[in-house]
């Protein structure tokens, strides 16, 4: 699946150049806020292809996220949405709504928080293990969603939907679910529950009671 542009070099570079944009936030906007975990330190997690995007999850001190970015050789692609936009994103195990944002030192990417704040780790080692075990959920079921060409990818970048995505939803609105069905995914929004056999319910859990 890797293209020329998306090589292990790149990826790595990329990788770190979120890492070191991270941890300047830490640094500065987030110096001395108290829902930050000292035992947890900026890391990207499973930095992989996805659809001609980089997909990964982001820890930090003070959350855990989905994080999607643009490829390098999208860069001439029209400006993309807003920051604080909500897009519905479709992944291998459901549709996700992310926020579009935007930082000076890595540019645009979409996020969607699994955990917000982190403080049930205690350690680097377990947020990491959770983080992959995240991301190999998010991943498993993987079968037509690199199906969108290049146009239809530049139109979500810009917050447009295409029609496709337009005619999807239209079939989807009223549509029941089996409550219990352990297979189903619910569409995730902010922090519902996102892994089919639960690996994140025990902080959305708490959030319903």
């Amino acid at each position: 699946m890797n293209s020329p542009n998306m090589d292990h070099e790149t990826g790595a570079a990329t990788a770190d150049q979120i890492t070191r944009c991270f941890r300047e936030i830490e640094a500065t906007r987030m110096a001395g806020i108290p829902i930050l975990n000292p035992a947890l330190s900026v890391e990207v997690v499973g930095l992989r292809e996805f659809c001609g995007e980089w997909l990964c999850i982001l820890i930090t001190p003070w959350f855990m996220n989905v994080m999607l970015l643009p490829a390098i050789d999208r860069a001439a692609d029209p400006m993309p949405a807003a920051t604080g936009t909500k897009q519905i994103v479709s992944l291998p195990a459901g549709r996700f709504e992310m926020i579009c944002g935007f930082e000076p030192l890595l540019g645009h990417y979409r996020m969607c928080s699994l955990f917000s704040p982190v403080l049930e780790f205690a350690d680097q080692a377990s947020a990491v293990a959770a983080a992959e075990a995240a991301l190999e959920e998010l991943v498993a079921s993987e079968r037509d969603s690199c199906t969108e060409d290049d146009a239809e990818m530049a139109m979500i970048w810009r917050g447009e939907r295409p029609e496709r995505i337009q005619r999807s939803e239209a079939m989807t609105v009223g549509a029941e679910q089996p409550a219990n069905d352990p297979e189903v995914i619910a569409p995730v929004t902010g922090r519902q529950p996102l892994s089919r056999r639960g690996l994140l319910f025990g902080t959305n859990e708490r959030e319903k009671a």
